[in-house]
């Protein structure tokens, strides 16, 4: 009887370690894409907000990423106001939250997380490229920022060589940006 249940308990335990991996055995060799109808081209050209589509009326929109958690899919994502164009996302760059019943939306704006200018931090500036996941219970975000300071641009960055100029005569702070949160990512 004792070597039954030892013979037993051994059988648990081995089928119980044998788990796999969550990428054993995926053939991602016959991946297939699909064209998206002509409706959901229509909707993101459109700005209309509608499954496939994520849109902030007024707004340029980054950077999604989806979690499932209790029931509802969130989504969070970086974005900045059109009047600031394209250039927009280094310096009023916000991460904000949608919710929805599905996986690919219609997604429902819900609240700010992280706003573009705070008064103090390493992320004073913007927030952007979201990347969220659940750990500890809790959902967690990844995402890049800077703080500029004094350095911020006081003219336009519309073109490669304003920018190239305006990091050339502010590449101390630029490096002292880098040096400190390479700091933060060390300890």
């Amino acid at each position: 009887m004792k070597y039954t249940w030892l013979s037993c308990i051994a059988l648990l335990l081995l089928f119980a370690c044998q788990t796999k991996t969550p990428n054993q055995n995926r053939n991602y060799n016959n991946l297939k894409f699909e064209t998206l109808p002509v409706v959901i081209k229509a909707n993101f050209s459109n700005q209309q907000s509608s499954a496939h589509v994520l849109v902030n009326q007024d707004y340029y929109v980054w950077g999604n990423s989806v979690i499932k958690w209790n029931n509802k899919y969130h989504a969070y994502y970086s974005r900045w106001h059109e009047k600031y164009k394209h250039k927009g996302w280094l310096t009023y760059c916000e991460i904000v939250h949608a919710v929805s019943d599905n996986p690919e939306g219609p997604f429902k704006f819900e609240n700010v997380v992280l706003e573009s200018e705070k008064k103090e931090g390493w992320d004073t500036n913007n927030a952007h490229n979201p990347y969220v996941i659940i750990a500890e219970g809790k959902i967690k975000m990844y995402y890049i920022a800077n703080d500029l300071g004094t350095h911020k641009p006081n003219h336009k960055l519309n073109s490669p060589a304003n920018v190239s100029l305006w990091l050339a005569r502010h590449f101390d702070a630029y490096k002292e940006i880098c040096n400190c949160l390479n700091c933060y990512l060390q300890n």
